[in-house]
């Protein structure tokens, strides 16, 4: 047996516009913070592969000479990147030529490098 409703249609089709606006409302929300983090997310590896090219272009004279000093010198201007952590160098023969690490960052560095590949 059905119990009589008290709402008047008035409300009810109040209440149903609400729950639609409520719901298109976290939708919406949710698809932006979405696109932000993908944004931000791209941002920041696009920011660390330039920075990464710009190392790279100002170490290979010093490894082309052999000059593990100089490595370390343009290795060190990573400090201003608080986003950074560590760092390291490997000469042509695999072996730990430059290193740079935040003084709070106490992990050590392989002596030979992954073989794995960036993802571009």
């Amino acid at each position: 047996m059905k119990l009589p409703s008290t709402r008047s249609l008035r409300q009810k089709l109040l209440g149903m516009v609400l729950v639609t606006t409520l719901v298109s409302l976290i939708v919406a929300l949710a698809a932006m913070v979405g696109y932000d983090l993908s944004a931000y997310h791209r941002i920041l590896v696009s920011d660390m592969t330039t920075q990464a090219e710009l190392i790279g272009r100002t170490t290979a004279p010093a490894l082309a000479f052999d000059d593990p000093r100089v490595a370390k010198e343009n290795l060190g201007l990573l400090r201003f990147r608080p986003l950074v952590n560590s760092a390291a160098i490997y000469n042509a023969r695999g072996g730990l030529f430059a290193t740079y690490a935040r003084k709070d960052d106490a992990r050590g560095f392989p002596k030979l490098p992954s073989r794995q590949r960036p993802r571009r």
